[in-house]
């Protein structure tokens, strides 16, 4: 696969757009094999509401010439006029989810490491997260395992930040 492994969003199309509502989604004993990871992307209008994933492994490895470092969001323009929203590729990336659980979530990086692989997890403005034997590892040295940006962990151990 040489896309996003799982992809969950209620970002409108165009800047403006109508909201619209996810919630109560349930992802369960999955394998994923890809180049991007897990991307949920919610808006502070219309966040994603009880997301839960249990029992996911993914590896995360370059496997074709295509460019690469960026969630591809088309036919939408809310990241501009490419439609694509650049930053590192994390295992699973998380913005603007209300209830998110992740158990026996597993991260791996075998293989061809892109230089735009980041952190096994990353979450931005993200409330009421549970965590449980989530594992996983930074892409690179000197990049971090985790990001939490506003987030609000209820249910298990925030990842350590770096000083």
């Amino acid at each position: 696969m040489n896309a996003e492994a799982i992809t969950v969003t209620c970002v409108p199309r165009t800047e403006g757009g109508p909201n619209s509502t996810v919630r109560n989604l349930q992802f369960a004993n999955i394998t994923c094999r890809s180049e991007s990871g897990i991307y949920l992307r919610g808006t502070a209008a219309s966040p994603l509401r009880n997301i839960s994933f249990s029992g996911v492994e993914l590896s995360l490895s370059r496997t074709t010439t295509f460019p690469g470092g960026f969630y591809d969001m088309r036919p939408g323009d809310t990241f501009g006029k490419s439609g694509l929203d650049r930053r590192d590729i994390a295992g699973l990336f998380a913005a603007n989810v209300d209830g998110l659980s992740l158990a026996g979530v597993h991260v791996h990086w075998p293989g061809t490491i892109a230089p735009y692989y980041g952190s096994a997890l990353e979450l931005h403005d993200c409330s009421d997260v549970s965590l449980a034997e989530v594992t996983g590892s930074a892409s690179h040295a000197g990049k971090p395992v985790a990001i939490f940006d506003h987030v609000k962990v209820t249910q298990g151990i925030e990842p350590s930040r770096p000083a």
